[in-house]
């Protein structure tokens, strides 16, 4: 019997808690690591597909500017920062930008078609502002005497899309010396 007790190999329960609990912790800081990965990686791809789309509608707004005759405020009198118009050089058309702040949307109208939403659902836009310099057509003949008005019109995007990206650019308009005459085009507003 003797000979039984001093073969005897096993763990004491002392040494069988220590390694349990040195176990645990190891798990745990597994797991935190994986969620915090996990986490890290849903966000990339939200952000991704923000930014992906803010990239699409800011291309196609960029695109009409490039493209247009700019309409200035005083040729749109109640427009505020929140709309865009210009002439379309391919349709000789009126394009309206409208952002509406209680649906995170923009909207645009060609012409005499229906308006669409240039963002989709899944993204909300939280803020979206256009800004006009100069604010007056510097080609209108009545404009041509002031210096501080003749410059090439350029619009600035302000746009906030959700969890709080922020893009911005400004764009000149690749038409010179174009004076559309605003007052041939029927009233946009929706």
């Amino acid at each position: 019997m003797e000979h039984f007790r001093k073969n005897k190999k096993g763990f004491t329960l002392i040494e069988l808690l220590i390694a349990m609990t040195i176990f645990v912790v190891f798990l745990g800081v597994v797991v935190s690591s994986y969620a915090s990965i996990i986490k890290s990686q849903r966000d990339t791809n939200d952000y991704r597909r923000i930014y992906s789309e803010g990239r699409t509608v800011f291309e196609k707004v960029v695109d009409e500017v490039r493209n247009g005759v700019l309409l200035f405020p005083d040729q749109n009198v109640g427009l505020d920062k929140s709309t865009l118009r210009l002439i379309s050089n391919e349709s000789g058309e009126i394009v309206q930008f409208k952002f509406y702040p209680e649906e995170g949307k923009l909207k645009i109208k060609e012409g005499f078609e229906e308006a669409y939403y240039l963002n989709s659902d899944d993204v909300k836009i939280e803020d979206f502002q256009f800004h006009i310099y100069p604010d007056r057509d510097p080609y209108a003949s009545e404009n041509v005497s002031f210096d501080y008005l003749q410059f090439q019109p350029q619009v600035t995007i302000f746009a906030e899309f959700e969890e709080g990206i922020p893009f911005q650019t400004t764009i000149s308009s690749r038409t010179y010396n174009a004076v559309p005459q605003a007052a041939y085009y029927p009233d946009l507003n929706e």
